[in-house]
């Protein structure tokens, strides 16, 4: 969706709340227009179908059950339509009342038909509107989500943002698809019933069309504590999800710890609050339709009564009886599946309200291209003076300055928490520093196209992750890559072999026909890497589930066949030193010493006392 779509501002200030999601959520449905249209047409077609159904009551019951005045009088007494029925079939064939009573019987049938044929069109061009404005929502929600920095996902629930994505969202489904169903249609048959009860009696369909302003105001005082609810029972819907994924996620500390009861009991604990929860929403939702239904029984029980004595005292014929009373049982129907019908359409626009609201977050933090330039690095990366905090307040870098040029390999050492990583997050633009600037060639690193950045840097972290894909789809991730090449790369991380054995080599799927150790997986993760063969590597903490022997062959084979690439590498290991020219050792988000390799390993106090470190370990 862009933003051209949306509503415009003032609009959006004007209508009520409800509204104005659903009028938002409609432009979704703006490329099925020519469907709308068609489910409309679908509807009027229905409604006709429906007063042609409820007009045969007419002479069935003026016909058949008033034996003292001719059938021909009686037909004739309708006006020209009647006069017209009599020309058609002649007066002989009328006055036989097993005639009159087939034909009714015939129209009726052919009548339930069409309309049954119409009221399927119907439900499957509503529901494919539906399911297809579902998908548009879905994606559309999904592509700003993943289009937003990373300050989004730092404050963002993962378990209540997937929960919505993925089931909560299926609610717009069926609210859309009642919307464009019996939510059109329905209304149209109480508008027809009214209109044929007031052509019978008008008073009577007065005292009739009282209880829809009592129906109107039922629903409207259900609306809030209905509202309330099931903001309550989606939060704790969130809550479950949210168990269920720390204990997945971290099954390795549950195991380790054996603390299975303890999340079997937590979950037991959520799964009660959330049971509370639904049923009080249940509660609440399924006393809206015996409620209303009762009041418009009672209110139709009522008038009925007062036809029948019109009847008995000859104010009014049995077929306009029975025309009047199929048309009030026909108008307690549709206002019976509306009322259920409303609590669905609430339902749904509550969820487009979360959807939207997750959008706009999504969007605020939407990473922005503002004078993007193409992506260069032919000379210098420079952190001039920068400083950064994650949470705005206390600085994980203070005062950072160095130089890299082109071509030099840097080692970046220093405790845990002295702000290493954070450099490759900044160079990536996953975070802008708050403070100084990152220049790259003497250009601001923030007017460089953010997209064109990230490709150009292959990046090789300390949490390798692998997508539910094939392996090929792993490491080529959308590049079309040579085959010969990738299996080239495998072999000179060691990956080979293992990704041979596995039941579909290379065409495997990821997490179900192959699954590898946390070393494995780092391999191919440097695999990844190193055929997006850019000019700019980083290394952060790669080697952490690497043997030194697999960890000497890859370095060895990165300096013989890469020697013109900057490699910038984040490590605590001593062999790490083998293969750079430069380093710049952290402490406290500053640096400590900065320089050539012989100098910084002779001036830097907490270089020592690393080195000095993995030498007693």
């Amino acid at each position: 969706m862009n933003a051209k779509e949306e509503l415009p501002a003032n609009t959006r200030k004007k209508t009520p709340n409800m509204l104005r999601t659903f009028l938002r959520l409609l432009v979704y449905v703006k490329p099925h227009k020519g469907l709308v249209i068609i489910s409309v047409l679908l509807s009027i077609l229905i409604s006709m179908t429906h007063v042609a159904s409820l007009a045969v009551f007419k002479p069935i019951g003026d016909c058949l059950f008033q034996g003292d005045k001719s059938i021909v009088t009686q037909i004739s007494a309708w006006g020209e339509l009647g006069e017209f029925v009599v020309a058609v079939f002649g007066e002989d064939f009328l006055n036989n009342r097993y005639n009159i009573l087939y034909i009714s019987m015939s129209f009726l049938t052919a009548m339930i038909v069409l309309k049954n044929i119409f009221r399927f069109s119907h439900d499957y061009v509503s529901n494919y509107i539906g399911n297809k404005t579902l998908i548009r929502v879905r994606e559309d929600t999904f592509r700003k989500i993943i289009q937003a920095k990373m300050e989004f996902f730092a404050k963002s629930d993962s378990a209540s943002t997937i929960n919505v994505l993925h089931k909560q969202i299926r609610s717009l489904r069926g609210g859309l698809s009642l919307f464009f169903g019996k939510v059109q249609r329905e209304p149209l048959k109480i508008i027809v019933s009214l209109v044929i009860c007031f052509a019978v009696n008008w008073l009577l369909a007065v005292i009739l069309f009282a209880v829809i302003p009592c129906f109107l105001g039922i629903l409207y005082f259900l609306r809030r504590s209905f509202r309330k609810k099931l903001k309550e029972n989606l939060r704790q819907d969130s809550n479950v999800l949210r168990v269920i994924q720390d204990a997945f996620h971290g099954i390795d500390s549950v195991k380790n710890h054996t603390v299975e009861e303890f999340f079997c009991r937590k979950l037991h604990e959520e799964e009660q609050l959330n049971f509370q929860k639904r049923m009080q929403f249940v509660t609440l939702r399924s006393a809206t339709s015996p409620i209303t239904e009762v009041l418009i029984s009672i209110i139709g029980v009522f008038v009925l009564v007062l036809s029948a004595r019109m009847v008995l005292e000859r104010q009014m014929t049995s077929g306009d009886f029975f025309v009047f009373y199929a048309a009030v049982v026909v108008i307690v129907d549709p206002l019976r599946k509306l009322s259920k019908s409303y609590s669905e359409m609430l339902t749904c626009t509550t969820i487009a309200q979360k959807i939207f609201k997750l959008q706009d977050r999504a969007v605020e933090n939407t990473e922005q291209q503002m004078n993007s330039l193409a992506f260069s690095f032919k000379d210098t990366i420079e952190f001039r003076d920068v400083g950064f905090a994650y949470d705005k307040n206390s600085l994980v870098l203070h005062n950072v300055s160095f130089c890299v040029k082109k071509g030099e390999k840097v080692g970046i050492f220093g405790c845990n928490g002295s702000g290493k990583s954070t450099l490759c997050k900044l160079l990536l633009k996953l975070y802008s520093p708050q403070q100084g600037k990152i220049l790259m060639d003497g250009v601001c690193l923030q007017e460089y196209d953010t997209i064109d950045l990230r490709k150009n840097i292959s990046v090789i972290g300390q949490k390798p992750y692998m997508f539910h894909l094939s392996i090929m789809d792993n490491l080529c991730l959308g590049n079309d890559y040579e085959k010969d090449r990738v299996m080239e790369i495998l072999q000179e991380t060691e990956s080979l072999d293992f990704v041979l054995d596995s039941e579909n080599e290379l065409a495997s799927l990821y997490h179900k026909q192959a699954k590898f150790s946390g070393g494995q997986e780092q391999r191919l993760f440097i695999s990844r890497a190193m055929l997006k063969d850019c000019d700019l590597f980083i290394f952060d903490e790669f080697t952490a589930a690497l043997d030194q022997k697999i960890e000497m062959h890859i370095q060895e084979y990165m300096q013989k066949n890469y020697p013109e690439k900057t490699m910038i590498t984040i490590s605590h290991r001593t062999s790490t030193l083998n293969y750079v020219d430069k380093l710049i050792v952290f402490e406290n988000g500053q640096i400590e010493c900065c320089g050539e390799k012989n100098k910084v390993l002779q001036e830097s106090r907490v270089l020592k006392e690393l080195l000095q470190s993995n030498v007693d370990s």
